[in-house]
């Protein structure tokens, strides 16, 4: 049994130490965003990081929040997604690499380890002399729940 408090604090470490090895400075806005993106249960909108960034350090201001949401998606420590409800949504990954089954009918998202797509990294590497930093690979369908109704 893995302990998820402590894969979202190791997750939080690991970002900041990402930020400081590119040679940006640890400031305290940066640690709520990064404290909040890890207290947070599953993804978020934009405005649940705010608010929840704006609980744990109510002097942290809105421009700081989105500042460093910005920051942390180019340091490669926090990935995005648009397929929740219809809207953007974070979530703190610094391996860079992402995996989810999504429901096209119910909108259930399943996150999964293992990793299929590492060999194609390899391969789109060489190919085209990209440095890659991570993947989010998402697979649509539907779950065994709507395709139990639909049966």
């Amino acid at each position: 049994m893995h302990d998820c408090r402590n894969e979202k604090e190791d997750a939080a470490e690991l970002a900041l130490a990402k930020l400081r090895n590119l040679g940006h400075r640890i400031t305290v806005q940066r640690v709520a965003v990064v404290e909040a993106l890890a207290s947070a249960p599953g993804h978020q909108s934009a405005e649940e990081i705010l608010v929840r960034v704006s609980e744990l350090h109510p002097s942290v201001g809105r421009a700081s929040v989105f500042r460093t949401l910005q920051l942390l998606l180019r340091a490669g420590v926090l990935l995005s997604s648009s397929r929740a409800e219809n809207r953007t949504t974070y979530f703190l990954c610094p391996s860079g690499r992402h995996h989810h089954l999504i429901c096209t009918q119910c909108g259930r998202t399943v996150a999964f380890d293992e990793c299929v797509a590492e060999d194609l990294e390899g391969a789109l590497a060489k190919r085209y002399g990209f440095c890659v930093s991570g993947h989010q690979l998402e697979v649509f369908g539907h779950c065994s729940d709507c395709n139990a109704f639909d049966s």
